[in-house]
Parts: C-alpha cells; structure tokens; sequence
C-alpha cells in the first residue's frame, strides 16, 4: 500500500491521480469495478471516469442516467449532511429489496453489475463531492474492507487535495477559468457572479472586456468590481491576485 500512496502523490495530472487511486483501491479490495464521480449538488451534474475501462463506453452512457436520478442514493445525501464523512457501506443505508425498488437500481446499478457498493468521500470543500464508488455484484464488503478502505481514505484525500492545489494555480496563472477554481475564489467572502469577475479583474481584464465574457454590461462590472475591491480590503489589482493566489495555494489544507 506505501508504494500505491507514493504513486498518488507522483501523479502528474488529475486524470493520472483519479486512475492511480482506482488502480490501488483495486488491488487493496476485490470488486467488479470503480467509479471516480465528482457530483455537482447544485446542478446535478456528474464527471465519471470508470475503472473498467474496456466498458468505458457502456458505462458512460449510464452517468447521464444517474445525474437524473442520483438524488436516490441514500448515501449522497449523508454525504451533504456530514461533511467529510468516512468511508460508507450501501448496505447500512438500504436494504436489498428497497434498493431494487430505486430507480437508480433499475435503471443504473443492474445494468453495470452493482449489487453492493462502497463509497469512499474525498473530502473536496465546495458544492461539489468527490468520491470513489467500490462495486460489486455477488457479496457485500466485510468489515475488514470497509476498515481498510477507510484507512487508506486519508492519503487519497491528501494526494487529492495536493493535486488540485497545483490544478487551481496552474488554471489561474493560465487565465483559464473553471467552476473548481471559482468555488475557491469565493471563499473570499465573494458571490460567485463576483467570483467570476475576481477572476477576469486578476487576468488584467477591463471592465467591457469582462461584461462581453460574461454577457453584462460594464457597469455591472464596475458594481461587482467595487463589491471586490472593498470586500478584500484591496486597494488595485496586484493586491487581487496576491489574494487570491493565497486562497488556492491554502486550498490544500481545507
């Protein structure tokens, strides 16, 4: 497992990170296969990426699905209340006979051989959450799997966190914007419409050259601009950017 954890923080992208994690959750605990899933809350959106990559495709056209009905699963919810939670059992949550009655199931889960299934939260700060969903078809995890899992749940969290650290930097210092990025900003005490002009007023952008990004008028720019400024208590641009700079370069701690 040591030689597994030191391969996650050697990880080059995030997509490397996401395939290292599967690959060592695989070899730690027998299931049919892993899915990683980023979970928008609030838009009900899902980024996937499966372990099985043979099926990729087939099991690609299942993610749609889930966004649709992924409100079912009775962890999710668990998830938003408790924040950081550790790594939990499908089944201490429903029973076989109500999980078959979900839609989930029926439309997800019994098409991609998902009987049982472990989730283990990753710990992102945000509207979104980050997990890794450990399935199998013909038994349920033992103790012990779930005690491991759980173990192992720390350092996948840290490599995680370290990884979108460099992604968040990287992205800001490229001018490319994100909603990832944007969630940081606003922990600035900033609305996310004012996170999104932050973001343009650090890349050096004028007032009409944010309002045509954004589709608003420049003199809503100016509004939300003044919000920004007296907000961080920033007197021009370069103190915009050192804030912000500080606030993704602290992101790895949360």
């Amino acid at each position: 497992m040591l030689e597994g954890v030191r391969r996650l923080h050697d990880a080059a992208s995030l997509d490397a990170l996401r395939a290292e994690m599967m690959t060592l959750v695989d070899a730690l605990v027998a299931n049919e296969h892993i899915a990683y899933n980023d979970i928008d809350v609030e838009l009900d959106q899902v980024f996937t990426r499966f372990s099985a990559q043979e099926h990729d495709e087939d099991y690609t056209q299942y993610a749609r699905t889930f966004e649709r009905l992924m409100h079912q699963h009775p962890i999710l919810q668990y998830c938003i209340d408790n924040p950081n939670p550790t790594a939990q059992r499908l089944s201490d949550f429903v029973s076989q006979p109500a999980l078959r009655d979900l839609g989930l199931y029926q439309e997800v889960y019994s098409k991609v051989d998902t009987q049982y299934q472990t989730i283990i939260d990753l710990g992102v700060p945000g509207r979104t959450i980050s997990a890794l969903a450990v399935n199998r078809k013909r038994s349920d995890f033992e103790d012990g799997d779930l005690a491991l899992l759980r173990l192992l749940q720390p350092h996948l969290r840290q490599a995680l966190a370290s990884c979108r650290q460099r992604f968040l930097i990287d992205s800001f210092l490229a001018g490319v914007p994100s909603a990832l990025l944007f969630d940081r900003v606003m922990t600035l005490g900033l609305s996310e419409r004012e996170a999104e002009v932050c973001f343009w007023i650090a890349q050096g952008k004028s007032n009409p050259e944010i309002g045509e990004l954004l589709k608003i008028s420049p003199l809503t720019v100016k509004k939300h601009g003044e919000n920004i400024y007296r907000k961080l208590g920033a007197g021009g641009r370069v103190e915009v950017v050192r804030q912000v700079l500080r606030v993704l370069a602290d992101s790895v701690e949360d």
